[in-house]
């Protein structure tokens, strides 16, 4: 998956989102929308997949000091 141009865009020197950057990018560009919110829904499965597999790691590793 591509990064959207809004992200892109939005982007400060640190690496964090600027809302109003990324906003006023939306206003000019609407059609961005669609990708902020596929890589929305990517980002929270991922996250979820992530939280479930340290989870698991950490009953291993915690089943095995025991």
């Amino acid at each position: 998956m591509d990064l959207p141009k809004a992200v892109a865009y939005s982007l400060n020197n640190n690496g964090e989102v600027v809302l109003k950057r990324l906003l006023l990018f939306l206003l000019q560009h609407p059609g961005q929308l669609p990708g902020l919110i596929k890589l929305g829904l990517h980002f929270n499965a991922a996250k979820k997949t992530l939280k479930l597999v340290a989870a698991q790691l950490d009953a291993i590793i915690g089943f095995k000091s025991a």
